[in-house]
């Protein structure tokens, strides 16, 4: 939602279902999950406190583009646009 506060717009309407729905979640909506489950059931719940302490803590957005993610410009208005730079590879 931040991002789209300062002017970005989602890629599609799947993403901007995907906000809404979760817009103003806080961070411990993620406890219900499946992947926290894992992460208890297998001893990492340290994995899952580290997401935790690190939302909204990039200076830019990404996307993930094939099997790259990448980093998007913060200078762009509108994503999908312009030059990007991988941040690591997926695959």
């Amino acid at each position: 939602m931040e991002l789209m506060n300062a002017g970005r717009a989602p890629a599609d309407s799947r993403t901007a279902e995907i906000i809404k729905r979760w817009s103003g979640a806080g961070t411990t909506a993620i406890d219900a999950g499946h992947s926290v489950s894992y992460l208890r059931r297998s001893g990492q719940v340290r994995d899952r406190d580290f997401e935790v302490s690190h939302v909204d803590d990039l200076d830019l957005p990404c996307a993930i583009e094939g099997n790259e993610v990448c980093g998007k410009s913060p200078l762009r208005a509108q994503p999908g646009t312009g030059p990007s730079s991988p941040v690591w590879s997926l695959g």
